[in-house]
């Protein structure tokens, strides 16, 4: 049992020498009486406080140290005596059992405390107090409607599912918790669990921590901290590694370069900051931002993709691929891929040889071409193409000078800045099936077009496009061709026998795994055609009878080169097979999806693949990926994969109206403009996720114009990080594509 657990709270110097004698394997009570402290005090203490020694105050100085540290074991000491007010019987095993489940409780709280912050200044989401919080679940329990609770709250729906996850994750209580130790001793924890909460750092704090600081001579960082409400510790780390004046001059080009050099040597961090006269923590910040560069339209990281760009043009190089088989075209949209939010391990990751063509755009020339595109719009290409060219040659710079760019570059730019796509060209996201479908249309197309394989074939856009249709992949052509060329790369010959040898053998294999793959890994057209078939059987009949639906998915016309062709289509195993299917994705995930987060599934798609995490992570956070995939495979993809022509169409199909505003569209009339099979609902969320409607919609505030025109004005040859205004406004919920436009 604890007694006089509610002495003065022990100081660093007592951790320190505590930690000594352990280490000295001395036993507890010898070091009581050395302390002049009871055991079981000195015991609980040394294990509560020294783990936090380990994990946050390594870096502070002695005094703030010992000044945090005291703090808190005063707060642990009331803590004590409060559990062992609550209950007496309270014994040292229960208190270490205790300790190390509210640990880990607590980091996890402060991991999920962290991606909530991020992703409400992410979202701009509405601020929410305990009260409502407790209304929300109170009424989600009781059964509501999501119109009511939508109503009763005055917010979309998609804000309030959002806060339900995020306050049941809150009301949960810590695992096994309630039979170790009071409930109030829980909640006085809590309270007071300041250390490891991570600090939100706001322009107005650090204003308060340089003016004080340096204009106040009696200062100290624990005023400092009480003024701010912040730890003195923080504030102290604060502004020696982020806001001390000196810290941005400090730091060259050639410093930057010695830091990466000597961090590659594996020199630790005392030698190199010894080495290069700063501290150690000043050097770990600058590396970890220099490694978090980011390839973005932006051109913030233009020198991280040109040494992308030399390192897989040499390795292309050194494996003697001598044969470029892309056309400018091909090559023009695999560059466009330079978007704002394409990370550079992605660059990496794709293997494709865009390389042996043009350099990149520079930011330059992405400026004029924005504002030549919001002057002239859609229709000069010819104007806006000459105007760059006539900018690029009295430009001083060398990323572009040497050549021109055509109308139909500035057009295909364009659009893969406004509205990119990143397209699977990584082969290991084929599936079996997808395989199979290759290698048969590819051989079945060969057959129809006896020109060589290596003479014309491959350089033919036309080729590639008809492998693509009979495949179900229309538009896919550059996909197909990027796979053909990783999978015979490896064959000892390119002779026409022993790619078809070769492309008989993958038919066979794929086919194999495809029967054994289960039908939600199919292609979506498959999905496509198997739910219109199933809906218009359903129209003209009262019952469902899974046997004749399967009749009839015999009886369509497939293509020559579908999986589903030699599977037996009236087999027991087939028929269940497109039951769960049906309802796999007609299965209930959550309220019913709205227009806006359509819309952002379908952005997420165009600008990070079929990465459901990656979508779930930065789109729709209150979505799962369980949801979302069932859902995209009931939705048109036509959005999710438009081209520069269906782009061009849909802006010149608005513009013809004569009132072309969000509200009075006619989109009956656009769909007509339109080739493929668009219809009006992919059509309107395309067109609400371009340049049109942003400048349109978004809001911008005196204070946001203020900051562009003071920090983000173009200047010749100087790059521009349009994420710091994203990071500057983060409750606005504006891109940084917005802010550019802007």
């Amino acid at each position: 049992m604890l007694q006089n657990s509610g002495t003065a709270g022990a100081s660093f110097s007592d951790l320190t020498l505590i930690k000594k004698r352990v280490q000295e394997e001395k036993v507890w009570h010898q070091i009581a009486v050395e302390m002049g402290q009871p055991s079981e005090v000195l015991r609980i203490r040394y294990n509560v406080l020294e783990p936090w020694l380990r994990q946050g105050m390594g870096h502070r100085s002695s005094t703030i140290r010992s000044h945090s540290l005291t703090g808190f074991a005063k707060k642990i000491d009331e803590i004590f005596e409060m559990m062992v007010k609550d209950e007496p019987g309270l014994t040292l095993t229960t208190v270490q059992e205790w300790y190390d489940r509210i640990l880990l409780y607590s980091h996890r709280t402060r991991h999920t405390v962290i991606q909530q912050r991020a992703r409400e200044a992410l979202l701009g989401t509405p601020t929410w107090t305990p009260a409502m919080d407790e209304k929300l679940l109170g009424m989600e329990s009781e059964g509501r409607s999501w119109a009511t609770i939508q109503d009763e709250f005055g917010m979309q729906y998609e804000d309030c599912l959002r806060r339900l996850h995020y306050a049941r994750k809150m009301k949960r209580s810590p695992y096994g918790l309630d039979n170790i130790t009071p409930r109030p001793s829980i909640v006085q924890l809590h309270q007071h669990y300041d250390l490891l909460a991570r600090q939100i750092w706001t322009p107005e704090i650090d204003e308060v921590i340089v003016r004080m600081w340096k204009r106040d001579a009696d200062s100290t960082w624990s005023r400092i901290g009480a003024m701010v409400d912040v730890d003195p510790g923080l504030c102290c780390s604060r502004y020696h590694s982020v806001l001390r004046p000196l810290i941005e001059s400090v730091w060259s080009k050639r410093k930057t370069q010695q830091l990466h050099y000597l961090v590659g040597l594996g020199e630790s961090w005392d030698t190199i900051s010894s080495t290069l006269g700063l501290t150690k923590l000043v050097c770990k910040l600058r590396w970890k931002e220099t490694q978090n560069e980011v390839i973005s339209g932006s051109g913030r990281s233009l020198a991280a993709f040109q040494r992308v760009a030399k390192e897989v043009k040499s390795r292309l190089s050194r494996h003697e691929r001598i044969e470029r088989f892309y056309t400018f075209q091909d090559w023009s949209e695999l560059l466009g891929l330079t978007s704002r939010t394409l990370p550079l391990q992605d660059w990496k990751r794709r293997q494709l040889d865009w390389l042996n063509q043009q350099p990149a755009w520079s930011e330059r020339a992405e400026n004029v071409l924005i504002q030549l595109v919001l002057r002239k719009g859609l229709s000069a290409w010819d104007e806006i193409a000459a105007a760059i060219n006539t900018d690029l040659r009295t430009d001083s710079g060398k990323e572009m000078s040497t050549r021109t760019v055509t109308a139909a570059e500035c057009r295909m730019h364009w659009k893969n800045l406004d509205m990119p796509v990143q397209r699977a060209f990584d082969s290991r996201e084929w599936t079996a099936s997808t395989r199979y479908s290759f290698w048969s249309a590819f051989s079945w197309c060969k057959e129809q077009q006896q020109d060589k394989v290596m003479g014309g074939q491959q350089e033919d856009n036309q080729f590639w496009d008809k492998v693509a249709r009979e495949m179900g992949m229309p538009g896919g052509g550059e996909q197909c061709l990027v796979f053909f060329e990783d999978a015979v790369q490896k064959l000892p010959a390119l002779d026409d026998k022993s790619i078809l040898d070769h492309a008989s053998q993958q038919m066979q294999s794929s086919r194999e795994k495809a029967n054994q793959q289960s039908l939600v890994l199919r292609p979506k057209h498959w999905s496509v055609v198997f739910q219109n078939i199933f809906r218009r059987y359903k129209s003209e009949h009262a019952t469902v009878v899974w046997r004749k639906v399967a009749t009839q998915m015999s009886e369509h016309k497939w293509g020559p080169h579908d999986c589903l062709l030699d599977r037996d289509m009236d087999s027991a195993t087939f028929i269940d097979s497109i039951e769960w299917h049906w309802r796999h994705i007609h299965k209930d995930a959550g309220p019913p999806w709205s227009h806006s987060e359509l819309k952002l599934l379908e952005q997420g798609i165009r600008e990070c693949g079929f990465r459901w995490k990656d979508i779930w992570r930065k789109y729709l956070p209150w979505r799962t990926s369980t949801m979302m995939r069932p859902r995209w495979y009931r939705l048109s993809d036509c959005a999710t994969r438009i081209t520069v022509d269906e782009y061009a169409a849909l802006l010149q199909a608005v513009d013809e109206q004569q009132q072309p505003s969000a509200a009075t569209i006619d989109w009956d009339k656009v769909v007509t403009k339109m080739p493929g099979s668009w219809s009006k609902k992919p059509c309107q969320r395309a067109y609400e996720g371009s340049y049109r409607y942003l400048l349109e919609q978004t809001r911008f505030t005196t204070e946001e114009d203020r900051w562009l025109l003071q920090n983000m004005t173009p200047q010749r040859n100087a790059t521009q990080d349009w994420e710091a205004a994203v990071d500057r406004f983060p409750e606005s919920g504006i891109s940084a594509w917005q802010y550019r436009l802007r």
